[in-house]
């Protein structure tokens, strides 16, 4: 019987690709999140430009473009593996995802990670990238503001985001409205900001409980000789640390988990029907 490892590679297909990306997002100890797979994380990092190195010309890269690779878990935490930096160049060997352009979301790939290869690369092949074609194209000096009810949200062009603070229940929430490159709206990530900021006291309590239902017994486990935790003292200790809104509805919650968990913290993923879809700790 294969184990989840296994059948989570037999996602990618059995050839390998060999690329030039520039990494536009990666692992930080605030903003990531990671699923568990077996005693592994899948840790990821996000690509915007892509050279094939075997055909020699650059790739039509989509809205969203990750390396994804598995990290071992550890008894606190994970060991990372591969390590990047945002905006540095890297030559990478990888298996591209069996359902990349054929699940019919065009703006999303997957990459398994498989090696990072010497760059062995004089100059930089990205410096003058193609600009996709946009409505909404924005200078990349111009300050870019978006005011509503909710708050000010000033774009971060850096990771393609707005970003911005609410009044959540008389605390102060981080607010990332994630946008595609070169575009200065975010209206799909407003409206599903609006249905939480509208309903914040049952949409909090969901969210704490499903942490709870998921996380519980793991938290006691890390507790050793200590005390247990039941759900009621569970959801009193976590608080909102931060949520992510992507162009598609869907959303990425972090949470801060009271040293539960030392010091990391705990990330829920809702899909863009608004179905949970996994809760982990991270960072």
């Amino acid at each position: 019987m294969e184990n989840r490892v296994e059948e989570y590679k037999k996602q990618y297909k059995t050839e390998t690709t060999e690329l030039i990306v520039r990494i536009s997002w990666c692992w930080d100890r605030k903003r990531s999140g990671f699923s568990l797979v077996d005693n592994y994380y899948e840790a990821h990092a996000r690509f915007d430009r892509a050279f094939d190195v075997r055909k020699g010309e650059l790739t039509d890269v989509k809205t969203y473009e990750w390396l994804r690779w598995l990290a071992p878990k550890k008894r606190f935490g994970f060991k990372y593996g591969f390590r990047f930096k945002s905006g540095k160049i890297y030559r990478v060997l990888v298996r591209e995802h069996i359902s990349n352009n054929s699940d019919g979301n065009k703006d999303y790939r997957n990459y398994y990670l498989e090696q990072v290869l010497p760059l062995k690369c004089s100059k930089n092949i990205f410096e003058e990238p193609p600009v996709r074609p946009s409505k909404n194209k924005i200078e990349d000096s111009a300050p870019v503001v978006l005011r509503n009810e909710f708050g000010e949200f000033n774009l971060n062009r850096k990771y393609y985001q707005f970003e911005g603070r609410i009044d959540y229940l008389g605390e102060k929430c981080q607010i990332y409205l994630e946008t595609k490159e070169r575009e200065d709206i975010a209206e799909i990530q407003l409206k599903k900001l609006g249905e939480i900021y509208n309903d914040v006291p049952n949409w909090d309590l969901k969210i704490k409980k499903y942490a709870s239902q998921e996380l519980l017994k793991l938290a006691n486990d890390w507790r050793e000789d200590e005390k247990e935790i039941n759900e009621e003292n569970f959801i009193e200790r976590i608080s909102m640390q931060s949520i992510t809104i992507y162009e598609n509805g869907a959303v990425e919650v972090m949470l801060d988990g009271d040293n539960m968990f030392t010091d990391h913290s705990i990330m829920i993923d809702i899909d863009e029907h608004g179905n949970f879809t996994g809760a982990d700790i991270v960072g």
